[in-house]
């Protein structure tokens, strides 16, 4: 049995890198227990404890695409249910396109929760003014996100506010910009922030389309499993 410790931020980089050598190793699914810690420090220098790939690792693109988003999912059967799907399109490339599947369908569900949640997390963030005397506004919000949506939708503000400093506290991850540097670091408790919200529709501009429903993010759901793209 394998056990793979995958940190709070990078999850992505991590798994896709764990799944990998796996993969390549030919290591089935039910031999690995896949550990959400919570750490924020890569932990694995267990790469050099995974076993090393026999062959390279291919899957189709809109496998990847799923990959991006599920990622996120706050379900703790998601790295299992990814590496399994991964496992199957070994014999069954064309699995993508089948929408039966009970694997996925589950993870099709994921991924439309998650951009969901991405989706509000963008619209709903209410910023603080926090500065103090300095030259550059500084922001801060509170925000309990359904899923882990912090890390992937941090670049949407970080582009949307480049001038400004600014941080979005949650109880799992807490995001910071500041002097143009995005950082991630651990969760906190509800801070005690002022009341008055800011308008940022001087800074952010339209956000959203002019029927006011929410802009969902493209995410290339498509079949295409014929042609199959190394995992990296």
């Amino acid at each position: 049995m394998f056990t793979i410790p995958l940190p709070q931020t990078g999850t992505d980089i991590a798994w896709r890198d764990a799944a990998k050598r796996l993969m390549g190793a030919g290591i089935p699914p039910h031999e690995i227990l896949w550990d959400f810690s919570g750490v924020f420090a890569p932990l694995l220098d267990s790469a050099t404890e995974l076993p090393a790939p026999k062959r390279r690792v291919q899957a189709p693109h809109s496998f990847l695409h799923l990959v991006q988003s599920v990622i996120w999912h706050k379900a703790d059967d998601r790295f299992t249910r990814l590496y399994t799907l991964l496992w199957r399109l070994r014999a069954a490339p064309n699995l993508m396109n089948e929408n039966t599947d009970p694997d996925v369908i589950v993870l099709r569900q994921y991924e439309d929760e998650v951009l969901r949640a991405q989706a509000k997390m963008q619209k709903s963030v209410s910023f603080r003014d926090m500065r103090q005397g300095g030259a550059r506004h500084s922001f801060a919000a509170w925000y309990t996100p359904a899923h882990h949506v912090v890390e992937p939708c941090a670049p949407f503000f970080a582009r949307r506010l480049p001038h400004l400093d600014w941080m979005i506290t949650t109880p799992d991850v807490t995001a910071q910009f500041i002097d143009g540097n995005l950082s991630f670091h651990p969760g906190q408790p509800k801070p005690d922030l002022p009341r008055c919200k800011v308008q940022m529709d001087h800074y952010l501009g339209d956000l959203f389309n002019p029927s006011g429903e929410i802009q969902p993010l493209h995410v290339n759901t498509n079949g295409g499993a014929s042609r199959n793209h190394p995992i990296s």
